[in-house]
């Protein structure tokens, strides 16, 4: 009952309060006092949503300054590195072995010698100098030697072995056939010989080992590339090459008397040719233009460089990039030279030409001189 007088109480003092409010202000005032909680709400979350958007600011903020500290921290350690992590690293990019280093020696200033530890081969151990920035090891040669003595073969017997040791104290270690003039008939067997080895060792093989043939003090490798990229045949031909160029350089009258003239024509053919074009060197930076045997075409080629091309009556070179011309015109029609194969009717040339293609393009005429090692060119 009480409850009931007090609600009754209440809505009399509002209507009350209306009465006045009209009499006062023409309108009811109460009706925008009972709005006032609801624009207090939207400030209280407009307030709430403006606290929202700076914790995640703020969040925002930590998270970056977190990313920038960690990548700052990488290149940190990444340029301040210790010597022998470098030295390891390099190993490893190198050869591809996981090593530790077990020893470091002083050699003088700014030069210092590490001993490395192969992990999961304890037992192989090998060396490093480092000077400055650059490094020189041993691994290749503790790692032919390793192979060569596990190798049982007959074969091992006409092999000269040879170790030495640098004056930082690396070790060196050659395996050689000896040949002499009168062995070209025999090279095949002996570069045979040595490819039994190589595939013995197999994909340990490395192309930095001292594998070779010694004709005086030059060295024939005949495998240059891992086992499963030699061409055997390919091999055996261009170490006959090698051979018949050294001949002909130190003893050319006794290889005259030795090797046929089919034998001479075949296989004389000097790496790299002086170019004299009518009459004149042509010289391109500190050296002079050559023409290059290539031993995959079997044939001399010739790079077009800007300082040979210009040299020639009527060449108007119209376009060059560094040291070749990539655009020029000659005998009425415009060529062009890129990294593609030359096709003389689409007036498109390759950056090198055969000596076919120099005649057909310049009319030229060409004397190779082997022993005086120059080719002669002539282009009126």
């Amino acid at each position: 009952m009480a409850d009931k007088q007090e609600w009754e109480e209440l809505e009399k003092w509002y209507r009350e309060k209306q009465e006045k409010n009209r009499e006062e202000y023409g309108f009811d005032k109460s009706v925008l006092e009972e709005k006032k909680p609801l624009k207090e709400s939207v400030r209280t979350t407009m307030h709430s949503v403006v606290e929202m958007k700076n914790i995640v600011w703020i969040i925002l903020v930590v998270l970056c300054c977190i990313l920038i500290f960690f990548i700052l921290n990488r290149l940190y350690f990444a340029t301040h590195k210790t010597d022998e992590q470098k030295v390891i690293e390099t190993a490893k990019s190198l050869y591809g072995v996981d090593c530790s280093v077990v020893q470091k020696k002083e050699l003088e200033e700014g030069k210092n010698k590490y001993t490395l530890q192969v992990n999961n081969q304890p037992e192989v151990t090998f060396q490093c100098v480092k000077t400055g920035g650059g490094y020189a090891f041993d691994y290749t040669s503790y790692s032919h030697q390793r192979y060569f003595e596990q190798w049982k073969s007959e074969k091992k017997e006409q092999f000269v072995v040879e170790e030495k040791t640098t004056t930082d104290g690396l070790f060196q270690y050659e395996t050689y056939i000896p040949i002499t003039v009168e062995d070209f008939e025999v090279i095949e067997n002996k570069i045979e010989d040595i490819g039994e080895f190589v595939e013995y060792a197999g994909e340990n093989y490395s192309p930095f080992w001292n594998v070779y043939l010694a004709y005086g003090e030059s060295r024939i490798y005949p495998y240059s590339g891992m086992p499963s990229q030699i061409d055997k045949e390919q091999a055996v031909e261009e170490s006959k090459r090698t051979f018949i160029n050294y001949i002909m350089k130190k003893e050319p009258e006794e290889a005259r008397q030795l090797y046929s003239t089919e034998i001479l024509n075949t296989y004389w053919k000097p790496t790299a040719l002086k170019v004299v074009l009518n009459g004149k060197e042509i010289p391109i930076t500190n050296s002079v233009v050559q023409m290059y045997y290539s031993t995959q075409e079997k044939e001399y080629t010739l790079q077009l460089y800007t300082e040979f091309v210009k040299q020639i009556n009527g060449v108007e070179i119209i376009s060059r990039a560094e040291m070749m011309p990539t655009e020029f015109s000659y005998g009425g029609h415009t060529y062009t030279v890129t990294n593609k194969d030359t096709n003389l009717e689409k007036y498109q040339l390759g950056y090198t030409l055969s000596l076919q293609e120099l005649e057909e393009l310049f009319h030229a005429k060409i004397e190779l001189d082997k022993e005086e090692e120059i080719a002669w060119i002539t282009i009126p």
